[in-house]
């Protein structure tokens, strides 16, 4: 028989992460991770202890909002300990992507611009005198 205590912190842990994820129910949870709905409510009501496999499970679906660390320190009755830098890293790396994709296409853009801009001015100053060099303001102030 699992002890109750921990069933009800294991229960908070999973409540938070599943609202702050926008899932309602046990069974969206349990469908959503591959885990049995049945087992998961058998943890937060103290009638099984969860296998170390079933709570990874649970805590990838939740992944970022929660991990199989802060589940087991619930669990446990200890505070969850911080995440390695490098698993925080591995969880932005994605979003961190995009960003790059993102800022390199509005250079892209801003350098195409400023290319098309040169080549239009180009254009009108060959247009009139091909030969010569365009008129300076000071040349134009004598005539009229």
């Amino acid at each position: 028989m699992a002890d109750r205590e921990s069933a009800q912190r294991l229960k908070r842990v999973l409540r938070v992460a599943m609202s702050e994820k926008g899932i309602d129910g046990w069974e969206d949870l349990g469908l959503g991770a591959g885990v049995s709905p049945t087992t998961i409510e058998n943890w937060i009501y103290g009638r099984t202890t969860p296998q170390a496999k079933q709570i990874r499970m649970v805590a990838d679906f939740l992944r970022p909002h929660t991990s199989v660390a802060a589940l087991e320190a619930a669990y446990e009755g200890i505070e969850p300990p911080e995440p390695p830098i490098v698993d925080v890293l591995r969880e932005l790396a994605p979003d961190l992507h995009e960003l790059v994709v993102i800022l390199r296409a509005q250079a892209d853009q801003a350098v195409l611009e400023a290319v098309r801009v040169a080549l239009e001015e180009r254009r009108r100053g060959r247009g009139a005198l091909p030969e010569e060099p365009p008129e300076t303001p000071s040349e134009n102030s004598g005539q009229g």
